[in-house]
């Protein structure tokens, strides 16, 4: 074996195994040799590179080519599209296209059509289909399946199921791509019936039906029935029947799926484990969320960050917050996502100055906070009733991190002004919100009002509050008891009138898990 041929095997060797740094080696050892300008061995180094997920390094390669071939080109393009860069994947594609220099073939309008789908570019989808059709290309099958996935992506099955139709050879991702559209648009008919006319039906296309088509919206039943049939219940057929569930709300159904799946021996993954997590956090199951703690460590998942965060706003929700603080702090490498779980857990559980305190420390490690992170510090200076804390982080949103407040930010804000007297301020943020006060934001300063006997802005409110929700009975509930408490008798009386034109509320209802 000659030295060139040699160095192709090592390439082909570190892309496979993501090697970059042996990677970068044999680089080297090719520009000694008077090498990189060889098309072909240029070709292989871009492809060991994004193969590496180092997409710049190979695209610095590939603009810097003399020559380029339409292997260069469609390994560019495909790298863009696979690594989540279908921008990048289209103007590539384009400036291909511009400079005349190669005709595409099916593999490149692969990528490009996955690019379109991501985009959901449905235009040039079309356009793309066209040229296709005119190089007479409708016999690749893999081809033809990337055309069904990008119309799929794009919300046009209709025609998916026009180029399913036409196809001379249906494999099962054909098959499966075109069930998946219909579960997605909610055609649960067409894709049932597609799926009874599928020959061979395998693991994807049962756990399609099952999870996408009937677990997630709202069929539970059949999918269940359908779970039964199963071939062979792998761990997707599990997951989401047990997400399904889940969703919609079964939640004690889906923890017993979730111990009916352990039984089965069935492996479990960090994803499973965090979903059944956060359905223990839903029922505040604290014994069944420890249960699951165990396991997560038995598995040797617990320092995943999906996992580890659910687990943090488990122990929050279950009230053991000092358990959240403990499984934090032993936490080595802290992302975004976990430091803004402890935070709110901290702020919903009473622990204000040290959510605020951690907030800070987030800062100093050079972590970004996002949105829910400034809402549980918001949250957190609203139970502390720190005002100017408050105004600070609230305006630091959108200076320093470029962030735009939503509703539940400004709620914070509202109350927390309302609360202590600061009627005038809470009104003009309400006035300056780029969108319309919601109910909960017109409650919280009707709230203020009836703690600060504040009667000559109530009936403003009041107005504002039935004019967004005329027929909530909770509003006329919550217009009694403040017309009551600050004296305003004939008020009281008018509002209780609507209130039985209206009907009464039903009783709510809640769910305690009591400790033995």
């Amino acid at each position: 074996m000659d030295l060139g041929s040699s160095l192709m095997g090592a390439l082909r060797h570190c892309r496979r195994f993501r090697a970059l740094k042996p990677g970068r080696s044999v680089h080297s050892q090719v520009i000694k040799l008077g090498l990189s300008d060889d098309v072909y061995f240029a070709n292989n180094l871009i492809s060991m590179y994004v193969g590496c997920n180092e997409s710049g390094d190979g695209y610095k390669l590939f603009d810097g080519m003399p020559h380029k071939n339409l292997v260069t080109w469609g390994t560019m393009v495909s790298a863009y599209a696979n690594m989540g860069q279908p921008e990048l994947a289209l103007r590539l594609y384009h400036r291909m296209m511009e400079s005349a220099s190669e005709t595409p073939n099916e593999f490149v309008y692969s990528a490009v059509l996955k690019a379109c789908g991501l985009l959901g570019d449905l235009d040039l989808g079309r356009t793309l289909h066209s040229r296709i059709s005119e190089a007479k290309m409708e016999f690749d099958t893999v081809l033809m399946n990337s055309l069904i996935n990008m119309y799929v992506r794009c919300g046009s099955v209709s025609d998916a199921r026009s180029v399913f139709g036409e196809m001379s050879q249906k494999t099962s991702v054909s098959w499966n791509t075109m069930i998946f559209g219909y579960c997605e648009e909610g055609l649960m008919d067409e894709a049932l019936s597609l799926f009874h006319q599928m020959p061979g039906r395998n693991v994807v296309s049962w756990n399609s039906i099952v999870a996408d088509l009937y677990a997630k919206h709202g069929n539970i039943q059949i999918a269940l029935r359908l779970f039964d049939l199963l071939p062979q219940r792998d761990i997707l057929a599990w997951s989401g029947l047990i997400a399904g569930c889940a969703k919609l709300g079964y939640n004690l159904f889906a923890l017993s799926m979730f111990r009916d799946m352990m039984a089965s021996g069935v492996y479990v993954d960090e994803f499973v484990i965090s979903c059944t997590i956060k359905i223990c956090s839903s029922l505040a199951s604290i014994r069944n969320g420890k249960q699951v703690h165990a396991l997560s460590v038995k598995s040797g998942y617990e320092l995943e960050e999906v996992t580890l965060t659910s687990l943090i706003d488990m122990y929050s929700k279950c009230g053991d917050i000092e358990d959240g603080l403990k499984l934090f702090g032993s936490t080595l490498t802290k992302g975004t996502v976990c430091w803004t779980a402890i935070i709110m857990g901290c702020a919903q559980n009473g622990r204000a100055i040290e959510a605020i305190g951690l907030f800070y420390e987030m800062l100093q490690a050079g972590k970004k906070p996002n949105e829910v992170t400034f809402l549980g510090v918001l949250a957190a200076c609203r139970h502390a009733g720190l005002i100017e804390e408050a105004k600070a982080i609230f305006s630091s949103m959108g200076s320093e991190y470029g962030l735009i407040p939503h509703c539940e930010h400004y709620y914070c804000m509202v109350d927390l002004l309302g609360q202590s007297g600061h009627f005038e301020e809470a009104e003009k943020l309400i006035s300056s919100m780029p969108f319309k006060p919601d109910k909960t934001i017109w409650c919280s300063l009707l709230e203020a009002c009836a703690s600060h006997g504040k009667t000559e802005l109530v009936d403003g409110i009041a107005e504002n509050l039935l004019a967004i929700s005329p027929e909530d009975p909770s509003i006329y509930v919550m217009l009694s008891n403040i017309y009551a408490t600050l004296g305003m008798w004939a008020n009281l009386t008018q509002v209780r009138k609507s209130a039985k034109k209206l009907g009464t509320k039903e009783a709510g209802k809640s769910w305690v898990e009591i400790s033995t």
